[in-house]
């Protein structure tokens, strides 16, 4: 139990310093501080028995997690293009950015189209920010260090809070959590995108009693989001 709330104390705090830094740097503090949290919550479900089942493959849990990945994936995507930044203005330069910010700024925006154009810089930074790893290993980083956050969030701060709230409300309570982690980031509007990616692996974890679906899920969509396909491209 004790190792989960350092587990807590070590995701509450590490994305705030990881994110204010950049490039190699933020995935090296990034990476370290999930890889550890992970570490402790494997050993809490080593310590309660269940560390073999929660890993445990069953039915289509994959086809599950990459659905997941999918749905959320094209969500993001279709906000983007369709509200955010649409494809249609100007060939598509409303997704071109800077690394600190957007190549084509909207001076004028008001509104529905303020609150599209602070998104959109939040967007560019947050892009920006995670550059400076050689494209060709920067999906199997982002790969792996999502898969560990999974572990770290779900499998320890979501076990810790269900066995305290109940499993219903500790994956809520979790998911919300994961969400204002990410708030406290210099790329806030991450919460906006935390919290429903939390409630839904942290579904998958609650209603299907396994990790792995969300490992999976949790990864693939990382590795496409900011990798393989991201919504972005940048202009020097």
């Amino acid at each position: 139990m004790k190792s989960r709330y350092a587990a807590l104390l070590l995701l509450s705090v590490g994305p705030a310093i990881a994110f204010r830094t950049s490039g190699a740097t933020l995935w090296l503090i990034y990476g370290a501080v999930v890889a550890i949290a992970a570490g402790l919550a494997l050993w809490e479900l080593h310590q309660d028995g269940i560390l073999r089942d929660v890993f445990k493959r069953e039915g289509f849990d994959l086809m599950i997690g990459l659905a997941v990945a999918a749905g959320l994936y094209a969500s993001v995507f279709l906000a983007w293009k369709y509200w955010i930044a649409p494809a249609s203005v100007a060939n598509g330069i409303l997704s071109r950015c800077r690394v600190d910010g957007p190549l084509l700024p909207r001076l004028e925006a008001h509104g529905i189209d303020r609150v599209a154009e602070w998104f959109r810089g939040q967007v560019c930074r947050g892009y920006g920010a995670t550059l400076g790893i050689d494209l060709r290993v920067r999906s199997a980083v982002v790969f792996t260090v999502a898969a560990l956050e999974e572990i770290a969030w779900r499998g320890g701060v979501q076990q810790l809070f269900s066995e305290k709230f109940g499993s219903t409300r500790g994956w809520i309570a979790a998911s919300v959590v994961f969400a204002l982690v990410h708030a406290l980031t210099p790329t806030p509007a991450l919460a906006l995108l935390a919290l429903p990616c939390g409630l839904a692996w942290g579904a998958l974890f609650r209603f299907r009693g396994r990790l792995l679906t969300g490992v999976f899920s949790h990864a693939v969509f990382s590795m496409y989001l900011f990798s393989s396909m991201p919504l972005v491209s940048f202009s020097r």
